[in-house]
């Protein structure tokens, strides 16, 4: 059957119906007037959650709009007028109270339709709820471990001063809680940095990696003035990545770093196009000691983290999550100065005007 005689056939808008009707999120179909959008006919699910039962022939944003937010929806109006689709978080009136969101409206302009606009309402008052409080959470629980620990860190080293250099055995235990306290600032640190790329909202973009390398290079000889970080960098190189790049790069130099137990520590950055068909990629080596098998499976897995995958595994997490939402990937192999080679391979991206 061909899409002119499917769309004439009256089974047509028999199955229109049965999916309107049937589907949980509210639905409404409006004409556009000056009112903003005059009803035209919801589905049993808007009726639920807005408590309309005889809503046709009335403005939804009269009906559904808190005054406050009436410009916006007017907005909206004039963009769908335009033929624009829309998609749009919104605060809303219902039975139970104001709620969030995500509002989709799409305009036909087939003269066949009765109706101006089908909008689909899709109630995101939990997700939003929920982030709020996973922020709330993440905050305190990083401020009461950064100070907790730096509390412990400074106890230990000011007892392990006075502790008299024969007291072999509490020096060790001394060293080991020091130890402890700064692998949970670190991990901290690591899971703020998730956080910040899972709640990015940016889209993949041209973006030149070696600014990036050189900001985190920067950072890291400050911070460990004793390891040597050596760069092999082109003057530019442009990627697809978005504006969190500096964090992969951040994670996987101060693994190479924290994580090496030589007594000079070595990284070197290598940045070049690999391929001819637009690979570009990052090697971060370094002399350290072989990344756990364990902890490489990361890489390879879509399992979750689990409570013994920590330290380097969740840096290497990060660098996979990150990179692979920018459309490339990670792996790790035998560095020639003996230690680890993450190399991080993403999409070469056209340089900009």
């Amino acid at each position: 059957m061909d899409e002119d005689s499917f769309r004439s056939n009256d089974t047509y808008q028999e199955r229109y119906n049965k999916l309107v009707e049937n589907l949980h999120d509210p639905i409404m179909e409006a004409n556009i007037t000056d009112r903003g959008f005059t009803i035209h006919r919801v589905n049993d699910a808007f009726v639920d959650v807005f408590g309309y039962a005889d809503i046709s022939g009335n403005s939804v944003i009269e009906q559904i709009v808190p005054a406050w937010k009436r410009e916006q929806a007017k907005e909206i109006r004039d963009r769908l007028s335009a033929g624009e689709t829309v998609s749009k978080q919104l605060t809303l009136e219902t039975s139970d109270g104001l709620k969030e969101f995500l509002f989709r409206g799409v305009p036909l302009e087939d003269e066949q339709y009765d109706v101006d606009v089908v909008s689909v309402y899709t109630d995101i008052s939990e997700t939003i709820e929920n982030r709020r409080q996973l922020r709330v959470m993440n905050r305190v629980l990083r401020h009461n471990l950064r100070n907790k620990s730096n509390i412990i860190s400074g106890h230990v080293a000011q007892l392990l001063a006075e502790l008299p250099e024969q007291d072999q055995q509490h020096t060790e235990v001394g060293a080991k809680i020091e130890r402890s306290a700064n692998s949970l600032m670190d991990l901290s640190e690591e899971a703020h940095r998730i956080r910040k790329i899972i709640s990015s909202e940016s889209v993949t973009q041209s973006v030149d990696c070696v600014p990036h390398v050189q900001r985190v290079v920067q950072d890291m000889q400050q911070q460990y003035p004793s390891a040597e970080i050596q760069l092999d960098l082109p003057d530019v190189l442009r990627v697809s990545a978005d504006q969190t790049l500096w964090m992969v790069f951040e994670s996987a130099v101060e693994n190479a770093i924290e994580h090496n137990i030589a007594t000079e520590p070595q990284v070197i950055i290598e940045c070049e196009q690999v391929t001819a068909d637009g690979w570009v990629e990052i090697q971060i080596n370094d002399n350290g000691p072989k990344i756990p098998d364990e902890e490489r499976k990361i890489l390879n897995s879509n399992k979750a983290i689990t409570q013994t995958q920590h330290g380097t595994g969740l840096g290497l997490w990060l660098i996979n999550w990150a990179v692979r939402s920018y459309g490339g990937r990670v792996t790790v192999e035998r560095s020639d100065i003996g230690g680890n080679s993450v190399q991080i391979r993403l999409l070469q991206a056209p340089a900009q005007d």
